[in-house]
């Protein structure tokens, strides 16, 4: 089976050292934040998780938390065999912000990390 990851994180920060700071995701920002990112998706709040049982969400889901200056989505879709080139709006969404995508499948493998940071701009 392997370990497999499809993970964004949006952060102002140092990203381990913000994560070790935060304790139970705040829901409302949560929702607010994948009402922005996923425009249209069905958002549901689900019983807690941790990352590591997170990182690699059913096909159609996303799992998500978000702190104050730390946010975390993951989704398969993120996957990508350019991770330089996600959907734009979801590095868009990271604008002043730094974000690192992970995408990680063993098995085969492949592993595709990407870091932005906030001197990065929107064409």
């Amino acid at each position: 089976m392997g370990a497999k990851t499809g993970l964004l994180v949006y952060a102002d920060g140092d990203v381990p050292g913000l994560l070790r700071e935060v304790g139970a995701a705040d829901l409302a920002r949560t929702s607010d934040m994948m009402r922005g990112l996923y425009p249209g998706w069905l958002v549901e709040q689900s019983s807690g998780s941790n990352l590591w049982d997170g990182v690699y969400p059913a096909n159609g889901t996303a799992y998500a938390a978000s702190w104050p200056n730390v946010e975390i989505v993951c989704d398969r879709r993120v996957m990508i065999d350019f991770p330089s080139q996600p959907p734009e709006h979801l590095v868009a969404a990271s604008v002043g912000r730094r974000l690192v995508l992970h995408a990680m499948h063993s098995v085969v493998d492949w592993l595709a990390f990407a870091v932005w940071t906030a001197a990065w701009s929107a064409p």
